[in-house]
């Protein structure tokens, strides 16, 4: 009995096979279908940038547009969702990653600094979506983002172990803002 119901034929008292193959051959359609378009065919990826990061921005447009026109490897293409904030002011950044959010991004890019990192590294935890920053900062260890990506290592361990393995007694240590001479004291 396969592919079918059995059913009593009305005066013969003999079963008979009722076919299925509708129904079988939607739900293979279905399946089929839903499996060619597992990845939509437009991705959209957000970007939150203050004032000061045009290089940082063109780089990105750059690499969506080569992404993009790219029609030999791309199975899906990229669009962008870019939101500038004109200040690292927590409830700005907030509200454009909220909104955002509300457009579908599917990952965060965003350069971070110390009063906006903490945002971002919140609500990439608490909602899950991916977050890609060039540089976190040095002190994300002791508040980490599950879901973030840091394109830059952390390279004041790696300074410290140099300066103890050949036994400095005496360095020089240029930093050009107040965080740097911050992480130097607590590492």
């Amino acid at each position: 009995m396969r592919g079918g119901v059995m059913q009593k034929s009305s005066g013969e008292g003999r079963r008979r096979m009722l076919p299925c193959f509708g129904v079988a051959t939607c739900v293979m359609l279905l399946l089929l279908a839903a499996g060619i378009r597992a990845v939509p065919e437009k991705i959209p990826i957000g970007a939150i940038f203050t004032p000061g990061t045009d290089e940082l921005q063109t780089a990105l447009k750059y690499s969506f547009h080569i992404h993009n026109t790219n029609d030999s490897q791309a199975r899906f293409k990229v669009e962008p969702v870019i939101d500038i904030v004109d200040s690292e002011d927590p409830f700005k950044i907030a509200r454009t990653l909220c909104l955002q959010m509300n457009r579908g991004i599917f990952t965060l890019i965003a350069p971070t600094g110390e009063a906006s990192y903490d945002t971002l590294a919140s609500y990439s935890n608490t909602f899950q979506v991916p977050f890609i920053s060039p540089a976190f900062p040095e002190l994300s260890s002791d508040r980490p983002a599950f879901y973030g990506l840091s394109l830059r290592p952390r390279y004041l361990r790696a300074i410290l172990d140099v300066i103890i393995h050949y036994n400095w007694k005496v360095i020089y240590y240029l930093y050009d803002t107040d965080g740097g001479k911050f992480r130097l004291r607590n590492s």
